[in-house]
């Protein structure tokens, strides 16, 4: 059977004539027919479709009519070219690159990590819905420094005269249970009561039950995942119950844990309290911690400018009651005082009022330092590649002629070296992921954080990534693809460099270089030595084999009895009772000063028994303490800052009141000690005897144990074991509790210290490479100098100069920053260092040593080589 030629089909020819460029056609027609031909002869099925698509995948830029001017300037061979020519030069000048890369992948590790904190920092309750809109209600008296606690019926009040507020919640806590089950007793930490509307305020995803059930019956809870596992792991918690300080609870629901950037990290919340003192309340006593929602579209400040009428309204009057000197509102105003509300924004406590966060604050001040600190690290990196590759331009210039004279453009010259920026850059970023992920866990120790791989590693970090590789590989690239790109063939070819331009940039990069480094120097000497001040405050007490003993009220009718069986003991060598410890949290009481000159004051309160005063190491400087008689129950003792700002020379026999009814009488002045961080001058203080009100029975036994502490602990441990069978026994050492208070410090020190090392670290990285290949080019120099008669000594006196003159311009152009920024950051502190010269010289010329070590160790070896060498090779 004779074959039939079977001719392909007409309309996708005709539009491969329509887009295909004429001097493509023929060729790309001829084969797509011998194609077609061929595939017809194998009976291939649907030739003529299969014929279609073969002309449409010849549809491409360098095909189509008239768009040559899009077509691709710089062809994939090109860059293929480019990145070997890139690999060879890297090659080449291995040390050099390994030097910039080393520099670089330390500075974006350190960038990196400073990003993850900085981003944890800043992410604080952005989680929450419409967060924007909650507000945390606190007392304003006069100052920024919020009280956070406010009367209880406060936020119900609200919620009936203002139109602005669209929900509010009451919450108390956080604080440490005991639950019992089973008649077993499991710590909880991180507790909460809080009102029903709690959850229309901070939503939630709830796991189990439903929200508008789960605080709305009295003595119900509600669990997170990881305590409901805890507590009944495999079984169904909803109904159950669980037993605290004798009320059972029922589980009502089971919501998700809290995310580890909330302000109220809670573990478990309790239904808000039934009892009158908080259903009913009083306007002068502040109990709650309040929070707002605003309606969408709500004029905060509007709102603001109510609440001085609103305090009015409701708080003079019991407040007049309560100040006998004030016979009316007016009066109390006309005295220089203030009394209102203020609303802060949710966003802004944990970085802006560490009073008013529940848990672990934050630090504005310490954030943006880390944030100046990781952009000094790139700048520096990035400032040592540009220094290299500028000075490494001379090994190039006949490369950048040769190319020029062989046709090529300054703009493939720009690619070329760009190319290699981003590639050494993309190189370095990589390394940099690696090294940060492997410091992670020594990063998490000194910020007592608990970061993983996935904060170095997610999307958000991903646009850092990839912003550095863009960002450092074009600047850093930038002019070094400009500068070698701009000189004209002949000169490149006979070698003359125009050096000015490049040596003046590498001038006054290196200047910056100095500059930062004597700033970062100078600031970790100043940070080292504010946190060994603070910390080493002496804190007018003897904190030291004191142990405090947690839950004493669990002791009942055998707190005597305990007592006795401890003071027995050998090991025990002091015991008192307080209702509060030093170093943790003491609530501020109102005191108003009786006579002409009356004085509102706010100190701390503490309930203390006789045995207070020698136990924890006070000083009594005037009158006495108590006796445990039964006159002690409307006597005070206080300290010095409580007698100065009562304006008392004599403050022994002076009366105080807390309202009309009841005076208290002055027996004493202790000398003022820290109660608080050691940052902050002395509070004021008063003491109150414990037993003059059982409600507030002191609830911490203070022990001072011989220097046998496991004994001593042992002891104390069987007494109360002995008396409260089953309930887990609690307590720390009080100097431990103190040394925690400075712990933001030192971490903020550490971190600062770690960092600026290191900014200093990759500073002489480039520093050497810069020394290195200086001494390179002039080692004809050096030989001619050597044979003219100059000394080793001589020419590294010469060499090593010009490198001191720059420490010393960036010396001085870092000294004004380093004084007002120095000062700035220790006015945060009211116990400081003050900036001296030893701390600004020292650092200084401990940056000098380093950099002449680093720079004499390479001008030494070409200062003592033979002159024959260099004058031969050359």
């Amino acid at each position: 059977m004779k074959d039939v030629k079977i001719k392909p089909p007409k309309w996708p020819l005709k539009l491969l004539s329509w887009f295909c460029k004429p001097y493509y056609k023929e060729t790309v027609e001829g084969d797509l027919i011998e194609i077609y031909e061929r595939q017809v002869a194998a009976h291939v099925k649907y030739v003529k479709l299969r014929f279609l698509w073969n002309v449409i995948r010849f549809f491409r830029i360098r095909y189509i009519k008239n768009l040559e001017d899009i077509r691709p300037k710089t062809s994939y061979g090109m860059f293929k070219n480019y990145f070997k020519v890139s690999l060879r030069s890297m090659r080449k000048n291995s040390t050099y690159t390994l030097l910039n890369i080393l520099g670089l992948s330390i500075g974006i590790a350190s960038c990196l990590l400073l990003i993850s904190h900085i981003s944890h920092q800043l992410s604080f309750d952005k989680y929450v819905q419409d967060g924007h809109r909650i507000y945390r209600l606190v007392n304003d008296r006069g100052s920024t420094n919020y009280s956070p606690f406010t009367p209880t019926p406060a936020v119900q009040q609200m919620l009936l005269e203002f139109p602005e507020i669209e929900s509010g919640a009451r919450i108390y806590g956080l604080y440490d249970v005991v639950l019992k089950m089973d008649n077993q007793f499991i710590k909880q930490n991180d507790m909460l009561s809080a009102d029903s509307t709690f959850f229309d305020i901070f939503p939630t995803k709830f796991l189990n039950g439903k929200v508008e059930y789960a605080l709305n019956s009295p003595n119900s809870i509600v669990l997170t995942q990881s305590v409901a596992d805890q507590l009944f792991e495999d079984q169904n918690p909803m109904g159950k119950t669980v037993v605290y300080d004798e009320d059972a609870y029922q589980v009502t629901a089971v919501v998700a844990d809290q995310p580890k950037n909330s302000t109220i990290p809670y573990r478990a919340i309790f239904s808000f309290p039934h009892d009158k003192w908080l259903t009913d309340g009083n306007w002068s006593g502040n109990n709650v911690y309040s929070y707002l929602k605003l309606k969408a579209g709500a004029d905060p400040e509007r709102l603001r400018e109510k609440f001085l009428e609103f305090t009015e309204k409701h708080l003079s009057e019991e407040l007049i009651a309560f100040m006998s000197e004030y016979d009316s509102w007016s009066d109390f105003l006309a005295a220089g005082n203030h009394r209102s509300f203020e609303i802060v924004p949710l966003m802004d406590i944990h970085l802006n009022h560490q009073r008013l966060t529940l848990n672990n604050p934050g630090n504005r001040n310490n954030t943006l330092t880390f944030s100046i600190i990781a952009v000094f690290i790139l700048l520096i990196a990035c400032i040592n590649y540009i220094n290299m590759s500028t000075a490494k331009s001379s090994l190039r210039l006949k490369e950048v002629g040769l190319r020029k004279v062989l046709g090529s453009v300054r703009k493939h010259l720009v690619q070329q070296f760009l190319l290699e920026s981003v590639l050494i850059t993309l190189v370095s970023v990589l390394l940099g992921v690696i090294l940060a992920i492997l410091v992670l866990p020594y990063f998490n120790i000194m910020t007592d954080a608990d970061y993983g791989w996935r904060n170095i590693i997610n999307l958000n970090m991903l646009g850092w990534v990839v912003a550095f590789v863009i960002v450092v590989g074009l600047v850093a690239g930038s002019y070094p693809a400009l500068y070698l790109s701009s000189f004209k063939p002949i000169d490149s070819l006979r070698k003359e460099a125009v050096k000015g331009r490049s040596s003046r940039l590498r001038t006054v990069l290196v200047i910056f270089q100095f500059t930062v480094s004597v700033f970062l120097i100078t600031a970790t000497f100043i940070v080292f030595h504010q946190v060994q001040h603070v910390s080493s405050r002496d804190l007018g007490m003897n904190a030291d084999q004191i142990f405090v003993v947690r839950n004493d009220d669990r002791l009942g009718n055998n707190y005597q009895a305990f007592v006795n069986d401890l003071m027995s003991s050998v090991h025990i060598e002091q015991l008192g009772a307080l209702s509060h410890y030093p170093s943790g949290r003491i609530y501020d009481w109102s005191y108003l000063t009786m006579g002409e000159n009356a004085v509102t004051l706010n100190p701390d309160n503490i309930f203390a028994d006789s045995s207070a005063l020698q136990t924890l190491g006070l000083q009594l400087v005037a009158g006495s303490f108590f006796q445990g008689m039964a006159t002690d129950s409307t006597a005070v003792v206080v300290n010095e800052s409580f007698a100065r700002k009562a304006g008392w020379t004599e403050p022994v026999g002076q009366l105080l009141n807390r309202g009309r009814s009841t005076r208290f009488r002055v027996i004493g002045v202790v000398k003022d000690f820290i109660l608080r961080n050691g940052q902050y001058n002395t509070r004021e203080v008063i003491f109150r005897y414990a037993s003059s009100n059982p409600e507030y029975f002191a609830r911490y036994i203070h022990i001072r144990t011989s220097s046998d502490f496991v004994e001593a602990l042992s002891v104390i441990e069987t007494a109360w074991n002995k008396y409260v069978p089953g309930y887990p026994f609690e307590g720390f050492f009080l100097d431990e509790s103190f040394d925690r208070l400075y712990a933001e410090e030192r971490r903020f020190g550490h971190v600062f210290t770690s960092f600026s090392g290191l900014a200093i670290i990759i500073a002489s990285i480039g520093l050497f490479s810069l020394a290195a290949f200086s001494l390179e080019r002039r080692t004809k120099e050096i030989a001619i100098r050597k044979v003219l008669g100059a000394t080793a000594r001589r020419i590294m006196y010469h060499l090593v100069f010009g490198f001191i003159k720059l420490i010393l311009v960036g010396a001085i152009l870092a000294f004004p920053a380093i004084y007002y920024l120095g000062n700035e950051w220790l006015n945060g502190f009211d116990y400081r260092i003050v900036i001296d010269a030893p701390m600004i010289v020292l650092p200084i010329l401990l940056l000098g040593a380093i950099s002449i070590s680093i720079i004499g160790l390479k001008t030494y070896k070409a200062a003592m080589d033979n002159p024959v060498n260099a004058l031969k090779a050359e």
